[in-house]
């Protein structure tokens, strides 16, 4: 089934979601921090290739990590994928996951770094550089 650009985007979108709740999850748990992309990105293949629907695919992205139960957050980012790849035959999702999956780690990637720096602009635009004076 070919996918609308705006279908595909939404489907991109949400999955990247899952994968970094997915990733908060994981590093909360105390996976490596210099190799839980690879990680990730290898149990996402994985998932991706064995299961037929979004269930099984987090349910096996999840057991591969070896995470237990998923947090709320990730709960709410699954269920949205869901609706979203309910509008669609699920194997189209898994055909776009299996093609573009380095695309989705990147973008998860990109979103991770992004809200990093937006995290340290907004701690350090309220810190003197010079002083240490803390403006509110």
């Amino acid at each position: 089934m070919k996918l609308d650009n705006s279908k595909r985007e939404a489907l991109l979108a949400r999955t990247v979601a899952v994968v970094l709740e997915v990733r908060r999850q994981y590093l909360a748990a105390g996976a490596n921090p210099l190799k839980h992309w690879q990680q990730i990105h290898d149990r996402l293949r994985m998932a991706t290739r064995t299961t037929t629907s979004v269930a099984e695919w987090t349910t096996r992205l999840q057991a591969g990590l070896k995470l237990g139960v998923p947090s709320s957050s990730l709960s709410s980012a699954v269920l949205l994928l869901e609706d979203e790849v309910a509008c669609i035959p699920q194997p189209a999702w898994l055909d776009l996951l299996e093609r573009e999956h380095a695309h989705v780690m990147a973008l998860a990637r990109k979103e991770a770094e992004d809200r990093k720096e937006q995290r340290l602009a907004e701690t350090t635009a309220t810190i003197d550089p010079e002083t240490g004076e803390v403006f509110e």
